[in-house]
């Protein structure tokens, strides 16, 4: 999100004039534009054949533009009374369709693409009790439209922070404030805000926000019911009965909880159901064949990753005390803390690389930036090297086609985002359109087969910021040293 007191491509600042070199829009009335409900079929194309003085840009006024797929907005000058404002037409992607598909037309631009979803009018910077009396003006007005406000609003409501006495108003869909933001490097000065948004936009205040992002990434019952399906596999493969009914109740239990409600404490019978299975394993796999040893050490790695680090009844760290007899060695973390280094899945992989299981424990490892020593590096080209080398020797996972897909938008967002940690963007910059291009081809790719409903989703918006040259997001498969 731009800083409060930034208006799009112009940062307002004491050597800067208030109100960005814009032509005036003399289209629509600026009240109107906030005091109607919002229309979210209107493509960003039909909105510039109606105002064709509008400069388009890629940074959004308000909103948190991560995750909340913004596409553009559309900003022309506009006059309320005797007070020149910014108007800006905010553009969103549109929710991911049935199926994940992309769109036919792949060369598609944001024209096409991107839906209205908010509408903001902004001030001058200009000093906070002018900017709280043009506030009231502009609510008595509203007040006209669409009745009396509220002033019990969400917090950030409109998409940005602002000071007491902000307004509120429902029209349908639409929501509508007037507030005032104070910019953070200079509390002395001020702008009125007005924004009037829909539940798809990122003006959202957070409690939609987080809706909207539980609906288009979050998992289903079914969705969770489906996870761990490797693990079901590689029992069947590893042919021990023994641990096969250990791990299923495992993984039946790792299905059934409740990631997101209170801290549930794992029952003790699970660390013991999981403790008995490792066990048989380690005691099993020497003398197994190269590929039910795979198996079966990769159904033991995923059980034990995700059943470890979570809350216990079992006060006397059984699994830790556990591990060394396994031959399980845990890391140590730069907190001072341990975690499980992934040994056996590891093991898998080296075991029988071509095995069904060792291609799993492969596209495991590319999922995790192939974590091959604690070295922080550029974890983007190890994805693409061991990936794309796969691809050629045959391998079609369609993950595989995911992960290479993220690690060549990682190239790209590292062209677009500065950062001291991450550097300086300018070495990325020539790399970034073949990036792109190779990008979406990986994800379109992975989309026509890719079986779970939750990558997919993940897919295909990844392949559509890419398709509307909208970046700006944290690098992907960068490692940020502690």
């Amino acid at each position: 999100m731009p800083p409060e007191g930034q208006t799009p491509d112009v940062a307002i600042n004491d050597d800067a004039p208030a109100v960005p070199d814009l032509r005036d829009d003399s289209v629509a009335d600026p009240l109107e534009l906030v005091t109607s409900n919002i229309d979210t079929t209107l493509m960003l194309a039909s909105w510039l054949k109606s105002h064709p003085a509008d400069r388009v840009s890629t940074i959004a006024p308000v909103g948190n533009s991560i995750d909340d797929q913004f596409c553009r907005t559309a900003v022309a000058k506009t006059r309320l009374g005797g007070v020149t404002l910014v108007r800006s037409a905010l553009f969103y992607m549109p929710a991911p369709p049935k199926g994940e598909m992309l769109p036919a037309n792949l060369s598609d631009g944001a024209e096409n693409q991107c839906q209205l979803g908010a509408m903001v009018l902004a001030s001058e910077e200009m000093d906070l009790r002018s900017a709280e009396s043009l506030r009231d003006s502009i609510a008595a007005l509203i007040d006209k439209r669409l009745g009396p406000h509220t002033e019990t609003v969400p917090e950030y409501a409109g998409g940005l922070g602002g000071t007491a006495g902000t307004k509120m108003w429902q029209a349908k869909i639409t929501t509508v404030v007037a507030k005032v933001s104070l910019p953070a490097n200079n509390a002395a000065r001020a702008r009125t805000f007005t924004v009037a948004y829909t539940p798809t936009s990122g003006a959202t205040d957070f409690d939609s926000w987080e809706a909207r992002y539980e609906e288009r990434h979050g998992q289903t019952f079914a969705d969770q019911q489906s996870r761990y399906s490797e693990v079901d596999s590689a029992v069947k493969w590893a042919q021990l009965p023994a641990v096969a009914n250990d791990l299923t109740t495992v993984v039946g239990y790792l299905r059934g909880r409740n990631e997101d409600g209170p801290r549930e404490v794992k029952p003790p019978q699970i660390d013991a159901a999981l403790i008995r299975a490792l066990t048989a394993i380690h005691q099993a796999a020497p003398s197994l064949p190269p590929p039910r040893r795979a198996a079966a050490l990769l159904a033991g790695d995923i059980a034990l990753a995700a059943t470890y680090g979570l809350p216990s009844a079992d006060s006397g760290h059984a699994i830790g005390n556990a591990l060394p007899s396994l031959g399980i060695t845990l890391e140590k973390s730069s907190d001072g803390g341990q975690y499980y280094g992934h040994p056996w899945l590891w093991e898998a992989y080296r075991t029988d690389s071509t095995s069904r299981a060792g291609r799993i424990a492969f596209v495991t490892l590319l999922g995790m930036q192939w974590p091959e020593d604690k070295s922080c590096g550029d974890e983007y080209k190890k994805v693409i090297q061991h990936g794309e080398a796969a691809l050629t020797k045959g391998d079609n996972n369609p993950l595989i086609h995911y992960y290479v897909g993220s690690a060549y938008k990682t190239i790209y967002d590292l062209a677009h985002w500065e950062n001291e940690e991450v550097g300086n963007p300018a070495p990325f910059k020539p790399l970034a359109e073949p990036a792109r291009l190779k990008a979406i081809e990986h994800f379109r790719v992975a989309l026509q087969s890719l079986p779970d409903r939750v990558t997919r989703r993940e897919a295909w918006i990844k392949a559509m910021l890419l398709l509307l040259r909208r970046s700006g997001d944290q690098p992907e498969y960068v490692c940020f040293p502690d």
